[in-house]
């Protein structure tokens, strides 16, 4: 599994809450499940460990960007910036 990013995930529906055990506001990774070619391997990977393909999503869910391979974007550590909703 390769890891491509961390983002913080906001909003995400009660559905998708209840069935990864999560909450609406999460610290996920961006990853790639497999090296298969023609397949759906995008997934975030949760903090419990639970993955979610990337078509098994809602439409419309925010997500920030806060690292790309480890760098972090902005001027924000992950935890301190997953504390407060993303405000438009």
């Amino acid at each position: 599994m390769r890891t491509a990013g961390r983002m913080l995930d906001s909003g995400i529906p009660v559905d998708h809450q209840r069935k990864s055990s999560v909450a609406e506001y999460e610290s996920v990774l961006f990853v790639e499940t497999s090296a298969e070619v023609n397949t759906y391997r995008d997934a975030f990977c949760f903090g419990n460990g639970r993955q979610v393909l990337l078509q098994d999503l809602s439409e419309g869910m925010l997500v920030r960007v806060v690292s790309l391979g480890g760098d972090l974007v902005g001027d924000q550590e992950p935890d301190v910036a997953m504390r407060r909703p993303h405000v438009r």
